[in-house]
């Protein structure tokens, strides 16, 4: 086991950084090898062997947790309310128990949380996570109650650890604990690191299931989910033949990196559906500026909500009119035709091309799906 973690270690520092950013975050993580299967302690001995502790870090309900950690261990630091605010883009260590002194480094336990900029789950938070950070997983697995957990090697100033972690999202943060044992003491530590790991849990059930997503809905008559933190723009629904709605991902600085517009046309008073597919193109075109260009793929990876009786999804290449004097920057439009109820259902995306802003690519495409997945009829 040393060997293998001592080759990811090598093999992560050997990985540019600009190959690591272009990896799918979820076939990356599908592609991960299985957690290792470690007995625990029978539960009276587990229990006889360790403390059972209780925190509410920040005073925060969502963030209470409960975890059992060896009878020796003491809590080494704990963030106060007045003086810490929870970070976006990284983990910030909210509270932290080490083992007794020793001439090996102690291993620890901290419980971190990161404040989520976007809308995610904590499959995708994860993934990007591990790919950002260049980690080579040991093992990984999802778990039914929302939770995931992972094994890899983290270095610490000069000390390598072989971490086991544990994560979910509450209360649209990522909570997370993370045991860290040195590489060389993790045969004799690994059952306390695996039992204490999975005994990690947050108190608030409640506070487990947080929904990211907003809700909209055209007159009572259809309606779809989107990103809480995507700005919506919908007017007066004036007919209800056409309806349509944009939401729109704008960066901290005003910026705009990426757009989801939804049409609906009721069946009962359209053109042809090719020429209905013509208009939203031209609608686009004239929205963005942009030209549609060849197609890149077919998409067989998005599902649709229940009552949709067709659908399917078209990627294309966008660009702008040689001589428009607009920069040259790699786009995609993302083309779903559906049909539910009455209505034909178009939806598009702009998005920054995979190769151009990858993480922004996944972020946007995720998004779509949700919006795609949830567009439905309400009656």
């Amino acid at each position: 086991m040393p060997y293998l973690f001592l080759l990811a270690l090598i093999l992560t520092f050997l990985v540019p950084a600009s190959v690591q950013a272009q990896i799918d975050p979820m076939a990356f993580l599908e592609g991960s090898k299985k957690m290792p299967n470690i007995e625990f302690f029978p539960a009276d001995e587990f229990a006889g062997k360790t403390q059972l502790i209780e925190k509410t870090p920040l005073e925060n309900k969502a963030l209470s947790f409960r975890v059992r950690l060896p009878k020796d261990w003491t809590k080494t630091r704990e963030v106060k309310r007045e003086s810490f605010i929870i970070p976006q883009g990284f983990l910030g260590e909210l509270v932290r128990f080490n083992s007794p002194a020793r001439l090996e480094a102690p291993s620890h336990f901290s419980v971190f949380a990161e404040a989520l900029p976007y809308a995610t789950n904590i499959r995708r938070w994860f993934a990007e996570y591990a790919l950002s950070n260049g980690l080579t997983l040991e093992g990984y697995r999802e778990n039914q109650d929302g939770t995931l957990e992972a094994i890899f090697l983290e270095v610490v100033g000069d000390v390598s650890y072989i971490v086991r972690l544990k994560a979910r999202i509450a209360d649209e943060k990522a909570v997370i604990s993370k045991f860290y044992v040195p590489q060389e003491l993790w045969q004799e530590e690994r059952r306390f690191q695996a039992q204490s790991t999975a005994s990690f849990s947050l108190s608030s059930a409640d506070a487990a299931i947080v929904s990211n997503l907003a809700l909209h809905t055209f007159d009572d008559l259809a309606g779809f989910q989107y990103p809480k933190d995507w700005e919506l723009k919908a007017g007066i629904v004036r007919s209800l033949n056409v309806m349509k709605a944009s939401v729109l991902n704008i960066r901290p600085d005003k910026a705009l990196s990426g757009r989801i517009d939804v049409k609906l046309v009721s069946v009962f008073a359209s053109d042809t559906l090719e020429r209905e597919m013509e208009k939203v193109r031209q609608e686009f075109s004239r929205l963005t500026g942009l030209n549609i260009g060849d197609k890149i793929e077919e998409r067989d990876d998005v599902t649709y909500h229940e009552s949709t009786e067709f659908g399917q999804v078209e990627v294309f290449n966008v660009t702008y009119s040689a001589g428009s004097g607009r920069s040259a920057i790699d786009y995609e439009m993302w083309f779903s035709i559906s049909y539910a109820g009455d209505y034909y259902y178009f939806i598009t995306m702009l998005t920054p091309g995979r190769e151009e802003d990858f993480f922004t690519w996944s972020r946007n495409t995720e998004a779509f799906k949700q919006v795609i997945g949830s567009a439905q009829p309400l009656y």
